[in-house]
């Protein structure tokens, strides 16, 4: 008896063991960052990163990636990998580092030195060490993050930036509290911080993204210069001043493109007008294509070179819109922004977090954020990437930190009117008529590019019905200046799947478009608040024809569900041979504390409940 009750015990202590290691795929062992600021233009950055990938989940942390420059270039490197018996499996030399190839998509002075590598057995440890040199100044140094992705366990890891202490350098924790010793040595400014046994996060439905979760800490200087410019981020009206300077002539155009855009706009009415005919000649006469070319990758492509090629990326795009409506004697803003960030920092200028540029066009009682990279988007639609987020505007006064709209949860609507037909074999014909709105629109705006095969696809995701025959598939963008985008999706199809016979009995589920509506898991172990990134609301008239010779024989009864997390309402009305049913599902938005789960889980599970219901039809 008691050699089985050892043998529990330890067999329970393996499965704990192996539940344990199955929520670590990588174990950062120590990570080590030194930062030698030498003067405004020049730093040394040495890099130590051990850590041991626990299996194949953790594979992508074996990989060596550093983004270099002609001014930025890796000075040394080695590597070594070992398995859990400390064989050696590979060494890794700087000859051994890869450099990315130029693509035809993109013009850039970065490139990636990189090495990748297979594991044959897990676990196994990786050791890199390497050191950076930067030269022709900088504007921001490397962030300390040692804890990149879900299930990434840390032991140890420090940072360390030492720079002249005339030279200010200012730092930001993120998603941390931990303490950063800032100290004078021997005429310098010595910046240190340390974190240690950082437990993995592990990834959980409705949860914040990933860079909202890790800690970790932004570092850079007040004072900078930056291959061949000079600035200051003292303040966000400092910064902005900075980048005025990469904008300023760079908006000129030459005569022919002068003259196209006044006989495209002079005999406009009004100011809205002009800002449609020109985005609309930026969306015929342009395309994307990436390009980190000019101060970093931060200086916009001049106007009239966008203009000469066709061409140009986020930066230029938005800049030769600005230029256009220049000339038409229509202010605008050049804007930075982030589309992972929804935030900045009000007391910590930087431009780490920045990833993207738009337009401020400012009316009179109105603004206009102008998106010049997507041309499928309504003008003046803000889409999910940046609605809500802050942006760096830059005025005349310098940089102003501005937030953009965002839509309320009721106004991401998605209307749908189904039509079905049901014989006494269990045949099934379906119509439905949808529009979808704002983010919903976006949300099925690859739809407009699909092909006939990919439209199906869709459509039979979506509805879910069993060996459906669609016969019809028609999508129209509803996308009229300054009104609230739409997109109609107009479809057909039969199934003899749809309706279960048994005997006499048809049994119809009621909601084509929801079937399976997902539950959420009912674990009460949760550590971290719930989030919805958007919410929306879900309409659905639907009339149900019943077949000649049939009665309802049972029926679903009219319900209401609220929550902290939305509503869901539902009613069945029948008329002579009609059933009527009425779905509507609001969705909220947020953030939501971690014990309001169960409510989450509640709240979803009655949804489905509700969304799988079936009216049952009786042969007389």
């Amino acid at each position: 008896m008691k050699h089985n009750i050892a043998l529990y015990i330890i067999a329970g202590l393996l499965m704990i063991s192996q539940f344990c290691n199955a929520q670590t795929n990588v174990v950062v062992l120590d990570d080590n960052t030194q930062i030698q600021v030498h003067d405004k233009l020049s730093v040394t950055c040495k890099m130590h990163r051990k850590l041991k990938v626990m299996n194949e989940d953790g594979a992508d942390a074996v990989d060596f990636v550093c983004q270099c420059s002609n001014d930025e270039r890796i000075t040394s490197f080695t590597g070594v990998i070992t398995d859990q018996t400390g064989r050696i499996l590979r060494k890794i030399k700087k000859g051994d580092l890869l450099t990315s190839e130029y693509s035809h998509e993109m013009a850039t002075d970065d490139y990636m030195t990189y090495f990748k590598y297979t594991p044959p057995v897990y676990p196994i440890t990786v050791t890199y060490d390497w050191s950076v040199q930067v030269s022709n100044g900088f504007e921001s140094f490397p962030t300390f993050a040692p804890q990149t992705d879900y299930n990434v366990e840390v032991n140890h890891a420090s940072y360390k930036l030492t720079a002249p202490a005339s030279d200010i350098c200012r730092f930001q924790c993120i998603n941390t509290n931990c303490k950063v010793n800032k100290s004078p040595v021997d005429g310098n400014t010595v910046i240190d911080v340390s974190l240690d046994s950082l437990k993995p996060i592990l990834k959980e439905s409705y949860s914040k993204p990933i860079s909202q979760l890790i800690p970790r800490i932004l570092f850079a200087p007040v004072d900078f210069q930056y291959k061949g410019t000079s600035g200051s981020m003292a303040s966000w009206r400092d910064l902005g001043m900075w980048f005025n300077g990469l904008l300023a002539g760079r908006d000129v155009l030459d005569n022919d493109a002068k003259t196209r855009i006044h006989q495209l706009t002079d005999t406009c009415k009004d100011v809205k007008s002009k800002i449609v005919l020109l985005y609309q000649l930026l969306e015929k006469s342009t395309r994307y294509v990436s390009i980190q070319l000019g101060i970093g990758g931060m200086q916009p492509m001049a106007a009239s070179e966008v203009c000469n090629t066709g061409f140009g990326d986020c930066k230029g795009l938005s800049n030769y819109m600005r230029a256009m409506l220049k000339e038409v004697g229509i202010p605008s803003n050049y804007a930075i922004i982030s589309t992972h960030e929804n935030r900045q920092f009000p007391n910590f200028p930087s431009l780490a977090l920045f990833n993207h540029a738009i337009l401020q066009v400012p009316l009179k009682g109105d603004t206009i954020w102008i998106e010049c990279t997507s041309p499928d988007l309504a003008i003046g639609y803000v889409h999910s990437d940046i609605a809500g987020h802050d942006a760096l505007v830059m005025t005349d006064d310098g940089g102003k930190l501005c937030r953009l709209p965002e839509y309320a949860d009721s106004a991401n609507v998605q209307n749908s009117v189904i039509d079905m037909n049901l014989s006494a074999d269990g045949q099934t014909t379906i119509n439905m008529s949808q529009y979808s709105y704002l983010r919903q629109y976006e949300d099925k705006l690859h739809l407009v590019s699909d092909d006939d095969k990919e439209r199906k696809d869709y459509i039979n995701d979506v509805m879910k019905v069993p060996s459906a025959d669609i016969s019809k598939i028609d999508v129209t963008v509803h996308k009229q200046s300054y009104s609230v985008p739409a997109i109609q999706i107009e479809t057909g199809l039969s199934s003899r799947g749809y309706v279960n016979i048994t005997g006499s009995r048809l049994f119809v589920p009621l909601n084509p478009t929801h079937k399976g509506f997902y539950a959420v898991e009912s674990t009460g172990i949760r550590k971290y608040d719930i989030y919805r990134s958007y919410g929306y609301l879900d309409e659905e008239k639907i009339t149900i024809h019943i077949p000649e010779g049939f009665i309802i024989e049972a029926r679903p009864r009219d319900s209401t569900y609220q929550s902290p997390f939305g509503t869901l309402s539902f009613s069945v009305t029948c008329k002579g041979k009609d059933i009527n049913v009425h779905y509507k599902l609001l969705m909220k938005k947020g953030s939501f504390s971690v014990d309001k789960y169960s409510q989450l889980h509640d709240f979803m599970k009655s949804a489905s409940s509700l969304y799988s219901q079936k009216i049952v039809l009786k042969k007389m």
